[in-house]
C-alpha cells in the first residue's frame, strides 16, 4: 500500500511533467507499451495508462468540434438572455412613460376643472355685484 501510495506522489510531482505548449501533463513513471500489449490491458489497466497520454488527432478533433459546439451553443443562449432582457426592459420604460403620461393628463384634466370653477364663482359674483338686468329703481 506505501509502494502504490509512493508511486501516485511520483505521478504527481510537478517536476516529472511535460510541457505541451496548452496543457501540462504527467510524465509516465511506467513502461510504454506498444498497441498490441495495450489492447491486452484490462479496461482499468488501460484507462489509468491512458489518462497520461496524450489524445489521439482523432480524440483532439472531436473534442475541438464538441467545444465548438457548446461555445456557439452558450453565445445563442447568451444573445437570447439578451434579448429578453432587452425587451423587458424596453416594456419597462413604455410602462414608465405611459403612467407619467397618465399623471399629466390627470393633472391637466384637474386644472381645467379648477378653473371652471373659478370662473364660476367669479361669475356668480359679479352676477351678485352688478346684475345685468335689473327692473326697478337705480338708487
Amino acid at each position: 500500500e506505501y509502494k502504490s501510495y509512493l508511486s501516485f506522489e511520483l505521478f504527481m510531482d510537478a517536476s516529472n511533467v511535460e510541457e505541451d505548449g496548452e496543457h501540462w501533463r504527467p510524465l509516465h513513471r511506467s513502461r510504454k507499451y506498444k498497441p498490441s500489449q495495450l489492447a491486452r490491458l484490462n479496461p482499468v489497466e488501460k484507462s489509468k495508462y491512458l489518462f497520461y497520454e496524450k489524445p489521439s488527432k482523432e480524440a483532439k478533433i472531436a473534442k475541438d468540434s464538441a467545444l465548438k459546439r457548446v461555445r456557439q451553443e452558450l453565445r445563442q443562449r447568451n444573445a437570447e438572455a439578451e434579448n429578453r432582457r432587452r425587451i423587458e426592459v424596453e416594456k419597462q420604460q413604455l410602462e414608465r412613460h405611459n403612467q407619467l403620461i397618465g399623471q399629466l393628463k390627470a393633472a391637466e384634466a384637474r386644472n381645467r376643472i379648477r378653473l371652471l370653477r373659478i370662473r364660476y364663482n367669479n361669475v356668480r359674483v359679479c352676477a351678485q355685484i352688478s346684475p345685468r338686468t335689473h327692473h326697478g329703481n337705480y338708487s
